[in-house]
């Protein structure tokens, strides 16, 4: 990018079901990022995505899933 600080893109990450109802969402750090803003939408329930977590940490738990629903997902 033409700004040097401007952090680069995750890539990649991986959803690990939990219990019923929470997913554990893992990535490796991008260089640059301070923090990470997680976004779901569970189709057939949200109209759009939704920022759910804002984290400074490589994981996080997303609870208070609907169980047996589809859901998407993509950090920034």
């Amino acid at each position: 990018p033409s700004d040097p600080d401007t952090p680069e893109q995750v890539t990649t990450f991986t959803l690990t079901p939990n219990m019923a109802g929470k997913v554990v969402v893992a990535w490796p750090r991008a260089r640059r990022a301070t923090r990470y803003r997680i976004f779901t939408k569970v189709l057939t329930v949200d109209p759009d995505f939704v920022n759910v977590e804002t984290v400074h940490d490589l994981e996080v738990m997303l609870e208070g899933l609907p169980s047996g629903q589809t859901m998407q997902v993509y950090l920034v």
